[in-house]
């Protein structure tokens, strides 16, 4: 991890978290469990181990999947730290139903898929697609990650 990465994490938490602390409980956590790397795991395990416990309920979403069985790789005191912090949420909503189920890993109260998807735009699209040599091109926005 960068300093730099670092300084950005401290900012957020001064700017955007500490006030959070300050209120009343709130009804509803949403919150977007990372994906399988060290990285976002720290992130899950500050970020949740300050505002969860002022969160009346839980909900995740799952973006990605794996970060359940990535917790099972790490040392135990990890784990342990892990089970207290980001497990049993309320709900867990997923995008769709593929193992390893997150969901079940997390011990999630109840679980629920939601298809990560919209009505498909090229139906309604009349132009044919704009080739380069021959090829199409795609642009993609989005995070560009080796798993990926």
């Amino acid at each position: 991890m960068s300093l730099g990465k670092i300084r950005m994490f401290a900012r957020l938490l001064a700017r955007r978290i500490a006030p959070l602390l300050l209120r009343a409980r709130y009804d509803v956590l949403y919150y977007c469990p990372a994906g399988p790397n060290a990285i976002g795991l720290f992130k899950d395990l500050v970020l949740l181990s300050l505002v969860r416990r002022k969160a009346r309920r839980t909900v995740y979403h799952f973006h990605a999947t794996g970060s359940g069985a990535y917790i099972a790789s790490c040392p135990a005191v990890i784990r342990s730290l892990a089970r207290r912090v980001l497990f049993r949420p309320d709900l867990a909503i997923r995008c769709a139903a593929v193992e390893p189920n997150d969901a079940q890993i997390y011990q999630a109260r109840a679980d629920r898929i939601v298809a990560n998807g919209i009505a498909d735009p090229f139906v309604e699209y009349t132009e044919k697609p704009r080739r380069r040599d021959g090829r199409l091109v795609l642009t993609y926005v989005g995070a560009l990650v080796e798993e990926k």
